[in-house]
């Protein structure tokens, strides 16, 4: 490689969209690094290569850049050095090949870094020291990650400790007695040696303070992570003799030195930890300076008793040496805390019943949870619908928007034919891979291609309208780069993986670019070796493009992730509309999961600012519940009334079947704020209208609109009940197209929940059997989070929230918490909610008591029922009063 070339190699290089770090100029080679004078820097450069090549292993894997000055230094002659071999084989326990590739280009060595992957063996990230001890015989042991990992798992359980000795063989009724007299005589030989809880050290004095900060944390976490323990300072561990520390230095100074290096330690509290007043960070040791004395009476320092008590959790001497990259790329080196909670992290979700685990086996170490309703259409037939089958040649898909997109431009095919002919695989065609990815799109890509073939790199290819200059680059690589991260941490991939961006225009000007595009040769062990190499990247990749974060990722507070229906993907993956778009659908067919996605997707097609994107719904909970997702503005109906609005551009209105136009009519003026520069949807349930006056909406057969049938919220037996109402709405309801909504409908899943009614209750037995299902459901594991208590109307929660709340007090002293009611703007608190059936439409709990279902206007009780009994995931509990009607069955 010529000094030009290697020029162009760096200046391009970096900006190449895989996570490049660069780790500064090193020597590398055996030889080289043994000649090498400067042993600081030598260390400096092995640790910078160490840290870079943890960070990328834990986050997806990448490049490492290493660039040496040494000019005759050749990769393939001279390796890497042992020192640096060596700390990556702390790193990479099992065969280096599977983690890494190397390329040499003139002065750089390219180190190709897979991500880690997890696995039985293998802790959940890469660590090169966990920065805890523990007590094992007379030794200070480092704790592997993996270690750490079993041993919380045992304190968790309660297991580990120690069984108590009795007197004649444990050591510390005799330490006990030495600290209660009144000196020690130096010289003494003490009856009593080293042992799981005693520790002698002896340091010179000149040294003592130095020494002291050198040794004292590691043996302070290494005692508490076990039974506890005596490190006592002034006692030769051989001759166990008392020799004492010199009284150059005082007591005072000393037990500053001790303190200082004890409050830099960290302590780390596992979940649910209760830790008791022994277990605080301010007093889980004391410190006792006991006077030494020679024959002649005549002072000779002091001997150190350190005593450490067990701690209840994990005390680290330091943070881990455990690296990722933060948002911005950059090396982060883990804290205790965080890294413990990365090592254990496990879902805290308890629908096993309900849901299934998509990405489970082996995964990289920060692959988000994905999970999915059990009895949905497969997984394989999921991706079917996408990708159709690979039974050779290439496929391009979607079909429907290739062939519009060629009509659009049919330059297209000329450009995008000769990538694929005589070829295995498929093209992914999309108008924009950043929007689908959540990124911002470009105005100048016409579409972008990933082209999978076989015994090729994957490819994403953006199609550009003109010229290309660096902003095309930054747009294509930034994309390809947010593609591979999701395949790893989303979709799980584990081998080895590449996208590299290529570009493509569909005209060009007469002008000579000035901006030549960067390329990277990757090893050929990126490439995909086969069909069956693709379709084990499609898999992942499937669940990259159906993913959402759903509510109850919000409400247990971990990574959660469901997937999109088929349904639910055709409808989000098709040209934005610019008029208004209607989307019907039963209740639990997930509209207004598909409203968030449709506001992220108008906000990085068209590169929106927060504030010309509106949500307009009915009620105030669900508005808060879409401004805790910060995408748009969201108001409700009656202050979109009230306010200008001016800036707005785009619209989505969810619920709009409560919708009223008593103090004006809100579609109309939607409409005219959009006009024709924006895109104007809305998510409408007329099942669920709970009053009978005029919403404002279009007669149904003026509408453009789009239907969803696939029930995934309620469960079987919850939605028999619900169809029953359904069917009995539609046929004395005025809107026909109800009827052919309900010809489609299904529950599309096998969850079977539960449902149970019970009439001519009256008020102080429902409050009694409230409380009691609340605790079974407590007992059984379920939170107050997962529970809402649902009336009719305002006034009937006013009257039963003081009943319940006597009531559930045995439940607050029983499990030792406050069981208090929240209303439905509350939502994510762990409490149990206890709102209106209205105010509560568009939202979800598992567990729904549903307290007289009835309406003023007894035309829409079964509207009511129903808008009740579709907010429960597993089950529902209805209950009337005698003054109440009861829907017949």
């Amino acid at each position: 490689m010529t000094s030009q070339e290697e020029s162009y190699f760096c200046s391009n290089l970096f900006p190449y969209p895989d996570i490049i770090l660069d780790a500064g100029e090193a020597t590398l080679g055996e030889q080289q690094r043994n000649k090498m004078k400067d042993k600081t820097k030598k260390e400096k450069q092995r640790e910078a290569i160490a840290r870079a090549v943890c960070a990328l292993l834990n986050s997806g894997g990448g490049i490492v850049v290493v660039r040496s000055d040494d000019p005759d230094y050749q990769y393939m002659k001279h390796g890497l050095g042992m020192d640096i071999e060596n700390e990556l084989k702390k790193l990479i326990s099992s065969s280096k090949c599977e983690y890494c590739d190397f390329q040499q280009h003139g002065s750089y060595l390219l180190m190709f870094i897979k991500t880690w992957i997890v696995r039985n063996h293998n802790p959940k990230l890469c660590t090169l020291e966990s920065g805890a001890f523990i007590r094992f015989l007379t030794l200070k042991k480092k704790l592997e990650p993996a270690e750490v990992c079993e041993h919380m798992e045992k304190k968790t359980r309660g297991e580990g400790k120690k069984p108590r000795l009795s007197v004649d063989t444990s050591p510390l009724p005799y330490i006990k007695k030495l600290l209660k007299e009144p000196f020690l005589l130096l010289d003494e030989e003490l009856d009593v040696g080293e042992s799981d809880v005693v520790e002698f050290k002896n340091f010179a004095s000149l040294k003592l303070i130095e020494r002291m900060k050198e040794i004292i944390k590691e043996y302070v976490s290494a005692f508490a992570n076990n039974n506890g323990g005596f490190l006592i300072i002034g006692v030769d561990d051989k001759t166990h003799r008392v020799k004492g520390c010199e009284a150059q230095f005082t007591e005072e100074k000393l037990q500053s030195v001790i303190e200082h290096s004890l409050s830099t330690l960290t302590h780390v509290h596992f979940d649910n930890c209760n830790p008791d007043r022994s277990n605080s960070t301010q007093d889980f040791y004391n410190i006792t300076f006991k006077p030494v004395k020679d024959v002649n009476d005549e002072d000779k320092g002091f001997v150190i008793f350190l005593k450490i008590k067990p701690f209840c959790c994990l005390i680290f001497e330091t943070d881990p040496q455990s690296w990722i990259l933060d948002d911005n790329c950059n090396i982060k080196r883990l804290s205790a805390s965080e890294w413990t909670k990365m090592i254990t992290k496990s879902s805290e979700l308890t629908l096993e019943e309900q849901f299934e685990r998509l990405t489970i086996g082996e995964e990289p170490p920060q692959a988000k949870g994905v999970y999915r309703k059990k009895g949905l259409e497969t997984f394989e037939q999921q991706q079917y619908n996408l990708y159709g089958s690979l039974d050779g040649g290439v496929t391009v898909v979607p079909d429907g928007l290739y062939l519009d997109l060629k009509e659009e431009h049919p330059e297209l095919e000329g450009l995008l034919q000769p990538l694929i002919s005589d070829a295995e695989g498929i093209v992914i065609v999309s108008r924009s891979w950043a929007v689908d990815l959540e990124l911002p799109s470009n105005p100048d890509v016409v579409c972008d291609a990933l082209v999978l073939i076989s015994g090729e790199h994957p490819k994403l290819y953006s199609v550009f309208k003109g010229d290309i200059s660096e902003k095309e680059f930054d747009y294509s690589q930034g994309t390809a780069l947010a593609l591979r991260q999701k395949l790893v941490k989303m979709g799980s991939y584990t081998g080895k993986l590449c996208v590299i961006p290529a570009a493509l225009r569909l005209n060009s000007t007469n002008k000579s670019s000035q901006f030549s595009w960067p390329e990277i040769i990757y090893p050929e062990t990126y490439r995909m070796p086969d069909l069956d190499t693709i379709k084990k990247l499609l898999w992942s990749l499937a669940i990259v493009l159906l993913h959402f974060r759903s509510f109850l990722s919000d409400k247990v507070g971990t990574d959660y992730f469901n997937l999109l229906t088929t349904e639910q993907y055709e409808i989000l993956s098709r040209k934005l509309f610019k008029g208004p778009y209607f989307v019907h659908g039963p209740p639990g067919t997930g509209k207004t999961v598909l409203a968030v996605m449709m506001i992220k997707k108008i906000k990085n097609t068209y590169n929106c600012s927060f504030e010309e994107i509106l949500y307009i719904c009915e009620n105030a909970p669900l508005r808060d519940f879409v401004r805790r997702q910060d995408i748009c503005e969201a108001v409700t109906r009656y202050w979109f009334l009230k306010d200008d609005y001016s800036n707005i551009k785009h619209i989505v209105a969810d619920e709009a079947q409560n919708f009223q136009c008593g103090n004006g009519n809100w579609f109309s003026k939607a409409k005219r704020i959009v006009g024709t520069r924006g895109s104007f949807y809305i998510f409408a349930d007329h099942f669920q209208s709970c009053h009978g006056r005029a919403t404002g909406l279009p007669p149904v057969e003026e509408q453009n609109m789009e239907v969803l049938t696939k029930v995934i919220r309620s469960p079987v037996n919850i939605y028999r009940h619900i169809r029953y109402l359904m069917n009995r709405i539609a046929s004395t309801s005025k809107l026909d197209f109800l009827k052919d909504i309900m010809k489609g409908s299904e529950c599309s899943h096998e969850v079977a929940g539960s449902w149970e009614l019970r009439p001519n209750v009256a008020q102080e037995e429902i409050v009694k059997y409230v409380a009691e299902t609340c605790d079974k459901y407590l007992s059984k594991g379920y939170s107050l989070k997962d529970i809402a208590i649902l009336c009719s109307t305002k006034e009937v929660v006013d009257g039963f929230r003081p009943l319940l709340t006597q009531e559930m007090k045995k439940l607050s002293n029983k499990y030792k918490k406050k069981v208090s009611f929240v209303d439905a703007g509350n939502i994510f608190g762990d409490h149990i909610v206890l709102d209106s059936v209205r105010r509560f439409s568009g939202l979800e709990r598992q567990i729904v008591f549903a307290i007289n279902p009835v309406c003023a206007n007894p035309t829409v009780d079964d509207n009511v029922l129903l808008c009740a009994a579709s907010r429960a995931t597993a089950k529902i509990h209805v209950l009337y009063e005698p003054h109440c009607r009861v829907p017949s069955y």
